[in-house]
């Protein structure tokens, strides 16, 4: 299960109502944070994050809305404990622009009491993390070099209670020991193994978070049968135009992608200033009549193939 926290939804520049682009994905014990637009560090207050854990950052591309609260961010940690070390994920031309925001503009400005790292990324290398694996996926967008971010959960095996039952296991600590891993040894002298109460495995949750996108095709291998997909809904389809001069979607696109893709749940990010965004969400329910409108500092979870 995956908790999604809005940090900013805007697209370009910020409203009265909406923050610039971020973020914040959270499995078990792991916060990540994806992209860092203006106002970052005051939202995570805002939304009872805070600082902590917060050790990996992923930028989907070099535009300025995505990247620049980066400053402030790093500025506030390196006042505070160090908790180990920072690591900015992007792709080269985003990693060059944080890497000189930080290292030339902010780090010499402080104690540097915290240790930045910068990770360029490609499409396909799995990022190994402690709970879940991110996949870098490619998306094109205006100026290139752009990612999106596949995250995760690793396959496991349910137990099954149908086969604890017929092999005569009682509810209790004999199927907590099996559940553990452990093999258990019942009275009659039968040691049941834990490989016979557990069914057959299982894939994870799979979240797929996309920033900017100029268009949707190549996006279908990695959305598919995806339980949860966020992703931009810029424009309306009546700008479709103004869409693409701009390498962005309309609401109509997004929920294509995710009807034709057997998405679980989307939920749509990213909105012009010119919009209010209940213009944009109907657009897209008229597609997909699940789809979510993301707003600052609104929580969903994700969990497997349910509705957020």
């Amino acid at each position: 299960m995956f908790e999604l926290v809005f940090l900013g939804t805007s697209a370009s520049r910020p409203t009265a109502a909406r923050g610039l682009p971020a973020l914040m994905v959270l499995h078990e014990t792991e916060r990540f944070l994806v992209d860092c637009g203006e106002g970052t560090q005051r939202q995570l207050i805002r939304a009872g994050l805070g600082y902590r854990r917060l050790t990996r950052v992923f930028l989907t591309h070099a535009h300025l809305d995505h990247v620049l609260g980066l400053a402030g961010l790093v500025a506030s940690l390196a006042e505070g404990p160090a908790e180990g070390a920072l690591t900015i994920y992007g792709g080269e031309q985003a990693i060059d622009l944080a890497t000189r925001l930080i290292r030339d503009v902010v780090l010499p400005e402080t104690d540097e009491r915290i240790e930045v790292r910068f990770e360029r990324i490609e499409a396909g290398a799995a990022i190994a993390c402690d709970t879940v694996r991110v996949v870098p996926v490619p998306v094109r967008h205006r100026g290139g070099d752009s990612f999106g971010f596949l995250f995760e959960e690793p396959a496991h095996r349910p137990f099954d209670a149908a086969r604890a039952d017929a092999l005569g296991i009682p509810p209790g600590p004999e199927r907590h020991r099996l559940r553990d891993g452990h093999s258990v040894r019942r009275t009659d002298g039968r040691v049941i193994t834990p490989n016979e109460v557990f069914g057959s495995p299982e894939r994870g949750t799979r979240l797929l978070v996309i920033g900017d996108a100029a268009e949707i095709e190549s996006l279908r291998p990695f959305a598919e049968g995806a339980d949860g997909l966020v992703i931009e809904a810029t424009f309306l389809s009546h700008e479709r135009d103004k869409a693409r001069e701009h390498g962005h979607l309309v609401a109509a696109d997004a929920a294509r992608l995710a009807r034709d893709c057997g998405v679980g749940t989307l939920i749509l990010t990213h909105i012009s200033a010119r919009y209010d965004g209940p213009e944009i969400l109907a657009e897209a329910r008229g597609i997909f009549p699940a789809a979510l409108l993301a707003s600052d500092l609104a929580r969903f979870k994700i969990t497997k193939r349910s509705r957020a």
